[in-house]
């Protein structure tokens, strides 16, 4: 929670601050693909993304897997129709939309193994091996008490190796390092790491998969 009022000190009020709250654990189930917005928990990504969707004002977009919370005077612009993306991170999304605004990705004390952002320009690509065969359908509960039944799209579990993209974003500038205590954290350029990964990933499709 300290983190999560640091954070939010330090972009708001006049800008727009979105934390991760992925319940992708929900896909192991393979019969019950169940979220609602109010009280699913974030799942396997540390007690800080669940720290800010406890926090009081936060703002939850409708996706059974990749959901994130946003604070500030643009939250409707990332959270709202994420239900209706066709995958998790791509057109429509919010991490597609934090790209089309120039918007910046801390990894804070973690590295691109945790980069979801990554995620979307495979999507962008539909580079064949990144996503699952077919659709599931999703039941999403909204703030209202609404169930809409979906069809989703599923990442697939095969084992990339982001940390590729570290060296050349450093050395493009696309990213800066920083320390905040002993944690060493990432700050990447959204726009610019899609444009340059586009590019990379059309010229290599399978270059992220080891």
């Amino acid at each position: 929670a300290t983190v999560v009022d640091a954070l939010l000190e330090a972009v708001l009020p006049g800008g727009t601050l979105l934390f991760p709250t992925h319940s992708w654990a929900l896909a192991e189930r393979p019969n019950d693909l169940s979220f609602d917005v109010r009280s699913t928990p974030a799942m396997r990504i540390g007690a800080i993304p669940e720290a800010a969707r406890r926090k009081p004002g936060a703002q939850r977009s409708l996706h059974a897997t990749h959901s994130v919370v946003a604070f500030g005077p643009r939250t409707g612009i990332y959270v709202r129709g994420h239900e209706r993306c066709d995958t998790p991170c791509g057109v429509g999304s919010p991490y597609h939309t934090l790209a089309e605004r120039s918007g910046l990705v801390l990894l804070l004390g973690c590295d691109h193994r945790s980069n979801t952002s990554i995620h979307m320009v495979e999507e962008l690509l539909e580079l064949p091996r990144a996503m699952e065969e077919g659709r599931r359908t999703a039941l999403l509960t909204g703030y209202d008490g609404t169930t809409l039944k979906l069809p989703t799209r599923m990442h697939s579990f095969r084992l990339r190796e982001f940390m590729r993209v570290d060296e050349p974003m450093s050395r493009l500038g696309i990213q800066r390092t920083v320390r905040v205590g002993p944690a060493l954290c990432r700050v990447v350029d959204a726009r610019r790491q899609r444009d340059w990964l586009l590019e990379e990933l059309r010229r290599d499709p399978g270059w992220l998969f080891g």
